[in-house]
């Protein structure tokens, strides 16, 4: 007989969503995060703090720029 178990989960956020570290501010990564565009990098930036909580890289694997 198979066993079924209850899920562990208890978290109503969506996996798409970002937690600023420094101030506690939550959003869906597609919310109001202020982003910020340089040659090098693309950052998003806590709208609450000004923090950054996520920098990436300017240019895909590819080294194609990204779409303005």
């Amino acid at each position: 007989m198979a066993h079924t178990y209850p899920s562990t989960n208890t978290s109503s956020k969506t996996k798409l969503s970002l937690i600023c570290q420094t101030c506690g501010y939550e959003e869906q990564i597609y919310g109001e995060w202020i982003e910020e565009k340089s040659k090098e990098y693309r950052s998003l930036i806590c709208p609450e703090c000004h923090t950054t909580v996520d920098q990436r890289h300017a240019y895909p694997t590819n080294q194609q720029k990204f779409p303005d």
